[in-house]
């Protein structure tokens, strides 16, 4: 019959203690080590999700202003999204336009049509008016 002891861990024999201590301390500065660096990269992580749900949550807060200012908008022309949500776009614009209708006159339609057609021309006009005294400044500068 055979005895054996069962041990956990390493069994070292007393001459080898030292081996043992030494071996200990180098792999505990190992993974002090690792530690750090693990805990380094982590930090890098959170901190650069903590940035990227900043700059999320700014992108939010600015599309929030702006639906609300369109929002006070519609309201201002009369128009409420939750009508519109209720009721529909088409069905609320028609309504707008048939008061609209009312409001100005057929005969006057064409008539409005040609005015509006003219005033792009003469903001095209404006347009290269300004751009071509523009033009003429950089010209002047570039010779005086």
């Amino acid at each position: 019959m055979c005895r054996s002891k069962i041990v956990a861990g390493n069994h070292y024999e007393p001459e080898d203690k030292g081996f043992y201590w030494r071996r200990w301390l180098e792999r505990k500065d190992e993974l002090k080590n690792i530690g750090h660096m693990v805990g380094r990269r982590l930090g890098q992580l959170v901190s650069e999700k903590i940035t990227q749900v900043e700059n999320k949550q700014l992108l939010l807060e600015k599309q929030i202003s702006k639906y609300e200012l369109m929002d006070r908008l519609l309201e201002k022309l009369g128009l409420s999204v939750s009508s519109l949500m209720h009721y529909g776009c088409e069905r609320i614009f028609r309504e707008k336009v048939e008061q609209m209708r009312a409001v100005v006159p057929p005969s006057l339609v064409p008539e409005l049509l040609r005015c509006v057609t003219a005033l792009e021309g003469v903001a095209r006009d404006l347009t290269e008016i300004a751009n071509e005294k523009k033009e003429a400044v950089e010209d002047d500068d570039k010779t005086g």
